[in-house]
């Protein structure tokens, strides 16, 4: 996977999207290394806005094929696996706008058995306000290990 931070950063700076250097270093990181991001903020407009701005990075560097930006109210109903065959969902990242603990626990169901996928496959997105809710108790240990949380103030 090609994407890179320079370009993210020079990016999220002419759009006017203000971001923590070492934060989108790790987030970068968490993706080349095949983690899927659970980006956690207060101001979830600024998040949105980055993990857009991620995936058309991700297209612009090959990494992916394109991007479905969808809510979490339509994940809750639909398994991803119902909104894009496979053959898409392979190469087709999510941006997942409003996640709630309901979409979050779907989207786990359909995580890749993979847990080290190879480089030009699905990744999610997801942006949801700080929840009482503990984030570690959605998924199990395996399905942790495949998603790096980000906080973004």
């Amino acid at each position: 996977m090609e994407l890179a931070l320079e370009s993210i950063l020079r990016n999220c700076k002419a759009r006017g999207i203000p971001v923590d250097q070492g934060v989108l270093a790790g987030a970068t990181a968490a993706l080349i290394g095949g983690k899927h991001l659970l980006f956690i903020a207060h101001n979830v407009h600024r998040a949105e806005a980055l993990a857009e701005l991620i995936a058309d990075e991700a297209v612009d560097a090959g990494a992916s094929f394109g991007t479905l930006v969808t809510t979490g109210r339509t994940v809750a109903l639909l398994p991803i696996s119902e909104m894009m065959t496979a053959q898409f969902r392979s190469d087709i990242w999510l941006v997942l706008r409003g996640a709630s603990a309901t979409s979050l626990r779907r989207l786990a169901n359909d995580l890749p058995e993979d847990p080290k996928p190879k480089p030009t496959t699905w990744r999610f997105l997801a942006v949801a306000p700080p929840s009482p809710d503990s984030i570690a108790q959605l998924w199990d240990a395996a399905g942790r290990l495949r998603v790096a949380l980000v906080s973004v103030e």
